[in-house]
């Protein structure tokens, strides 16, 4: 049982610490986040090659090269990874202008229905529609401050473990 309560301290340590890391750090975070996964990629790509070439199964051309594809992803996300911070976010600021544009096309559709909603309504898809343009001009921004949110939720949680923790050894 003892093993379990440092385990567990030991794990809320380490979340909190991350935590802090991504919420003072957030584009050193991102670009850790972006090469552990290129190596990631680098691995599984260069395992699929290795097992087309040796034939040590069927020779699927596909997973040849799916196996490529992950290699060059891989080595670029260990190269550049500050290149894709600015893509995801960018990505996600377009799907969050969709949304956006859909909800103000829906409302004005809808809004003799129930007039009541209606203006709330339209300023939080107005809004949105800000925000989605905030993240497609500054897509940086955005990214830090997503990973800061992450940080503080990992801070809140490690801090929660703790709590949680003290309270049971009472």
């Amino acid at each position: 049982m003892r093993s379990f309560f440092r385990n567990y301290i030991i794990d809320a340590i380490l979340i909190i610490v991350l935590g802090v890391f991504m919420l003072v750090r957030p584009f050193q975070a991102i670009e850790y986040m972006l090469r552990i996964i290129g190596i990631v990629l680098l691995i599984f790509g260069i395992v699929k090659i290795v097992v087309f070439i040796t034939g040590k199964e069927e020779r699927d051309v596909i997973r040849l090269l799916i196996g490529i594809v992950q290699v060059t992803a891989g080595a670029f996300l260990l190269v550049k990874p500050s290149q894709f911070v600015g893509i995801y976010s960018w990505t996600w600021g377009i799907v969050i202008a969709y949304g956006a544009i859909v909800s103000l096309v829906e409302l004005i559709r809808i809004r003799k229905f129930d007039v009541a909603l209606f203006t709330p309504a339209i300023i939080m898809a107005l809004a949105t529609l800000v925000l989605a343009v905030i993240v497609i001009l500054k897509p940086a921004m955005f990214s830090a401050w997503a990973t800061q949110i992450i940080g503080v939720s990992l801070i809140v949680e490690g801090l929660s473990m703790i709590l949680a923790l003290s309270r049971y050894r009472g």
